[in-house]
């Protein structure tokens, strides 16, 4: 049901409808006709203006800006340094229409600025640029001329793509390894057949629910109960329940429940057993899954049935189509991944061994491959060294020296602080904050900053140094991440901390990134009053960690292990304020539930979201919030077999609705979306088996329609929009990685846009084409046939030189090498295939950012 060719036609509609309706806007349409802010130059070309809209989409490029002297077009920059990711410098093709003059005019920005990245949105905050030289054919433009630009880069540039600026920054970066961390393999388990496999963190740490003799284990990821009269255990699975006499035995289907399991507390804390408690009625008829139980962190590799390998072309490499694993066949030997590190075994069945250097067929797994993710765990791939890069980005924050800590520091039972080996420090072992002993004193990493206090409990003041020796932690304390917390800045009044990957336990080995130190930490438990405290740590396996190069950080897989259940994550519990979390997902062929849930009785908290699919009624519901610099955006959807309705809301006031009707295999559709300042588009569309027409109509004159076909590779939409005798040309492709829609007008303006929704991206090409610029002043258009050279007024194609010399006195490269980013005479090197390669790269990862089917990482708190 998560595929869309399985999918409603309308629910498909429905983003293509809101894609092309932002399609209008980013080029000049109103949400119904072309922008009537639009202008032409003296040769009578169009001239799309984007000026309403560069504040909101301050990411996408070119950015086009009516000024008063005429219009300015700033295309994607060509960054060529960032030290200690502070100042950036780069290049820019600058094209302008001036007034009173007949000729478009081509120029190449070479800049400075201050740049502040942004981890969550995959961007570079860009502030106080410096235009260091404004070039025409390698000659310095007129005064009039570089005051209009000047005015258009503090008008429209705000940001750049996170991932274009390390595209081209990445080229350099050399393989290296954070001493210390582990790559031994983990227990892994290879599966054939519907598989549950339960991690507990150390033996079972039961808690007590109710006062009816039901315990729960606290330090697992699955809802796992004991029944304390009789000894027997209960695992929950979505409604289903297994039982065994004992956790190393074999598990069986319920038969009945005991009463305690019926009557849990009336609470939030059990709201979701308390229902699947409830809506159990008898066991299932098909077999019960195998049941796994490992007390220490380990891996389950789960094929459905024998492996069936797809081969990639061109790379002598086979992977496992009906595996949710990223396992691979080369020469006959199989290659698994897993927290960003590759083991290797001869046979499913024997025993894995860590590869020391992966075979070089790996590198050449195609870029838009549907295995091209694991592309940044292959060394010295462009992948792995933008990922490498990426992890070496300090997030910043500053604090006033006299704010306070946020929470109160709390122990099981009175402070308990042992020594962490091969250093001076010792740790608090029986809390959930991260404090540390130094001499006499004691520091606290809370949140990607340090407090430090005279007493364990506190009170706490901001740090404004944090002693060298905190420095020294080794791998092999769970107090490791701390080290990547550091002091940036001080001043009378504030401290900024910055902290790097490896807070978030993202590491770096042989030049690529890796989850977990590879370390396994037992987990520290304290009974007191007859109830247990328990306080896990990260653990490297056992989550299927992977990275994902659409958020640039490590997540875990939630999903089902086999048809019958889904992975979940207990935090941890603690009876002084009665707190947990939970999250759990499953399915089986034709049934689909999720949920996430965490209350606190302390606070009353309830925080939850839940999602439901029927493939025997054909219902499904779902109830969405999107948030974003733009505001909100609330999707509403219910349907079923024969009917359905999407409601769409902004917080700017835009509506729209979306109805679905089917009757004897045909679906018809109806649309209307109004602006928050009273423009409507409405639409109407026939499908059948999957394919039909939209058309579309707008209230200032504006037409289109779509046309939908489906293959057994996707979803294809085309759809053809005019308005005044401009025209404009959609082609929609879904493939399950995500959608794709490429454009082009009427005027040459083309381009491409990815995501949906606040998570969409745009990259454009001007109707002047895809532009770069050279160190020697002169302007270069890519094409498909090659490279074209700007001289004097027209383009003529040309041979790209292998390098271009620097030229004139560029101060910035008597520092290279000093920041960790800063690429090492970089621009003595550079080439425009460098350029042109590195602008694809990082364009196709700004794209899909947030795009993935998985879940992106977290930053450690």
């Amino acid at each position: 049901m998560t595929n869309d060719v399985g999918m409603s036609p309308s629910a498909g509609e429905h983003r293509m409808i809101v894609r092309t309706l932002l399609l209008f806007y980013w080029i000049g349409f109103s949400a119904c006709g072309f922008a009537q802010d639009s202008a032409t130059d003296a040769t009578n070309t169009p001239v799309t203006v984007d000026s309403a809209d560069t504040a909101n989409n301050p990411s996408e490029y070119p950015k086009t800006l009516k000024l008063a002297g005429g219009i300015v077009t700033i295309h994607p920059p060509q960054i060529r340094s960032w030290e200690d990711f502070e100042i950036i410098e780069g290049l820019a093709v600058v094209e302008a229409v001036v007034e009173a003059q007949p000729e478009r005019r081509f120029g190449v920005l070479a800049f400075s600025a201050n740049a502040v990245p942004d981890l969550d949105a995959r961007t570079v905050r860009i502030e106080n640029i410096k235009i260091t030289s404004l070039t025409e054919q390698g000659r310095e433009v007129d005064e009039n001329l570089r005051s209009m630009i000047a005015a258009a880069l503090d008008k429209g540039v705000r940001e750049i793509p996170l991932d274009l600026v390390l595209s081209h920054l990445s080229d350099e970066v050399l393989a290296s390894s954070m001493p210390g961390i582990k790559s031994q393999p983990p227990t892994i388990v290879v599966a054939k057949a519907p598989s549950v496999i339960v991690l507990l963190q150390g033996e079972p740490v039961l808690a007590p629910v109710g006062d009816a003799g039901l315990t729960f284990a606290a330090n697992t990821n699955w809802p796992l109960f004991n029944v304390e009269s009789t000894g027997q255990w209960y695992l929950r699975i979505n409604e289903n329940w297994l039982t065994a006499d004992d956790l190393e035995e074999s598990w069986r289907w319920a038969t009945q429940l005991p009463e305690a399991l019926k009557n849990l507390p009336d609470e939030d804390n059990w709201r979701s057993t308390r229902i699947a408690a409830a809506a159990w009625e008898a066991a299932p008829n098909e077999n019960p899954p195998v049941v796994f139980v490992y007390t220490e962190p380990a891996e389950l590799i789960l094929i459905d049935g024998e492996p069936k390998l797809v081969q990639i072309a061109d790379t002598g490499l086979s992977y496992v189509e009906n595996c949710e694993s990223q396992l691979f066949q080369h020469n006959k030997r199989w290659y698994y991944l897993v927290s960003g590190r590759w083991f290797s075994n001869k046979s499913l069945d024997g025993k894995w061994q860590t590869v020391l250097k992966l075979p070089e067929e790996f590198a050449a797994i195609p870029e838009d491959h549907l295995k091209a993710d694991v592309l940044a765990s292959v060394p010295n791939t462009p992948a792995a060294k933008i990922a490498a890069l990426d992890a070496q980005i300090p997030k910043k924050t500053e604090i006033p020296l006299d704010a306070r800590m946020p929470e109160t520091v709390t122990y099981a039972g009175e402070p308990n602080f042992q020594p962490i080996p091969d250093t001076s420090l010792r740790r608090a072992v029986n809390t959930s904050y991260e404090v540390i002993q130094v001499d006499d004193r004691y520091y606290l990493c809370y949140s990607g900053m340090w407090y430090v206090s005279n007493f364990p409990e506190g009170p706490w003041s901001v740090a404004g140094s944090v002693p060298t020796v905190i420095y020294q932690i080794p791998p092999s304390s769970p107090a490791y991440h701390t080290t990547y917390v550091k002091v940036y800045e001080t001043s009378p009044v504030s401290v900024t901390y910055g902290y790097t990957s490896g807070y978030s336990s993202v590491y770096i080995v042989n030049g690529v990134p890796v989850y977990g130190t590879g370390w396994y930490y037992p987990p520290y438990y304290y009974y007191g009053g007859g109830y247990p405290i328990y306080y896990g740590y990260p653990y490297t396996y056992g989550s299927s960690s992977f990275y994902n190069p659409r958020t640039g950080a490590y997540g875990s897989v939630s999903r089902a292990y086999g048809p019958y259940g889904g992975y979940g994550y207990a935090s941890g519990y603690n009876p002084r304020t009665g707190t947990y979390a939970r999250a759990e997902s499953s399915w089986d062929y034709d049934e689909w539930y999720g949920r996430g849930e965490a209350y606190n009785p302390r606070t009353g908290r309830y925080v939850g979201t839940e999602r439901y699919y029927d493939a025997d009624d054909g219902d499904w519901k779902t109830n969405t919030t999107f948030e974003g610099r733009r505001g909100e955006v609330n999707v509403q959807r219910h349907f079923d077999d024969d009917s359905g309705r999407t409601n769409i809301s902004t917080g700017a006031g835009g509506q729209g609705t979306i109805n679905r009707r089917k009757n004897d295999g045909v679906t018809t559709t109806t649309s209307e979306f109004r602006t928050a300042d009273g423009r409507t588009i409405s639409g109407s569309g026939r499908f059948e088996d999957g394919e039909g027409r939209t058309t579309l109509s707008g209230s200032q004159g504006g037409s289109g329609t779509i046309e939908r076909s489906t293959d057994a590779d996707g979803i294809t939409r085309e759809g053809s929009f005019s308005k005044d005798g401009k025209t404009l040309s959609t082609q929609t492709n879904r493939d399950g990685s995500g959608p794709r829609t490429t454009f082009e007008t009427s005027e040459g303006a083309r381009g491409v846009v990815t995501g949906s929704g606040l998570n969409r991206t745009a990259v454009a090409e001007s109707a002047s084409g895809d532009l770069y610029a050279a160190r020697d002043g002169n302007v270069w258009r890519k094409s498909d046939d090659g490279w074209y050279k700007r001289n004097d007024g027209s383009w003529s194609k040309a041979e790209v030189p292998d390098r271009f010399s620097q030229g004139g006195d560029r101060s910035r490269d008597r520092q290279a090498g000093a920041g960790r980013s800063t690429t090492a005479n970089r621009s003595n090197r550079s080439s425009l295939n460098r350029d042109f390669n590195a602008r694809q790269r990082g364009m196709d990862r700004f794209r899909n950012f947030n795009r993935g089917s998985r879940s992106g990482g977290r930053r450690r708190r």
